[in-house]
C-alpha cells in the first residue's frame, strides 16, 4: 500500500481535520468545512483537484488502517468487506448508495493492489456533478476511516503470528 502523504500534504492535513471534527462530533463545523470543498466557487478544476486529493488520501488511509489492524493477506487470500444494515441484513454492492459503493470499491481495489481500479472509482467520484453526492462520498469515507480508528483491537479477529 504505502502512504501518499508527500504528494497530498495539504489534502492530508484537511482530511485529518475533517476526521477530527467527525470524531469530536462537531457536525456544524464539519458541514462548514465540507460545503466549500464540494461546491466551492472559483475554478472547477482546482476544487475538483482538492476534493479528489482529500478523497484519495482518505481511501488510502482506510486501506492502511485495515492492513495495520489485520495484517496483509497471505497468498490466495483476500480481504472481504461486507456492508450490513442495522438489522444485520447483508447488502450487495448494487444495494449500496453510489457514494458508499465508490468508497467500498476504491478501498477493495487498494487492498488488492489494483491502483488502476481504485483510480477509476476515485475519478468517478471526483467527476460527480452533484455536490450532495460528492459530500455524501466524503462523509462515507470519513466514517469508514473513523470507525476502525475508534474500535478496540480486541474487536478484530486474532492476527496471525508474525
Amino acid at each position: 500500500m504505502g502512504s501518499n502523504v508527500g504528494d497530498f500534504a495539504h489534502e492530508a492535513r484537511l482530511a485529518g481535520h475533517l476526521v477530527e471534527l467527525l470524531g469530536n462530533r462537531e457536525m456544524g463545523a464539519l458541514s462548514a468545512e465540507l460545503s466549500p470543498l464540494v461546491s466551492a466557487p472559483g475554478p472547477e478544476r482546482a476544487r475538483r483537484s482538492l476534493y479528489g486529493g482529500v478523497l484519495t488520501w482518505l481511501v488510502t488511509a482506510i486501506a492502511d488502517v485495515i492492513t495495520a489492524r489485520l495484517g496483509y493477506p497471505e497468498n490466495g487470500e483476500a480481504f472481504v468487506l461486507e456492508v450490513h444494515t442495522t438489522d444485520g441484513r447483508h447488502l450487495g454492492l448494487d444495494e449500496v448508495p453510489a457514494s458508499a459503493s465508490r468508497i467500498l470499491r476504491s478501498v477493495m481495489a487498494q487492498l488488492a493492489g489494483d491502483r488502476v481500479g481504485a483510480r477509476v472509482q476515485l475519478d468517478a467520484a471526483q467527476s460527480e456533478p452533484s455536490p450532495l453526492v460528492r459530500a455524501e462520498t466524503l462523509v462515507d469515507a470519513l466514517v469508514w476511516l473513523n470507525v476502525p480508528l475508534d474500535v478496540d483491537l480486541s474487536a478484530f479477529p486474532d492476527r496471525r503470528p508474525e
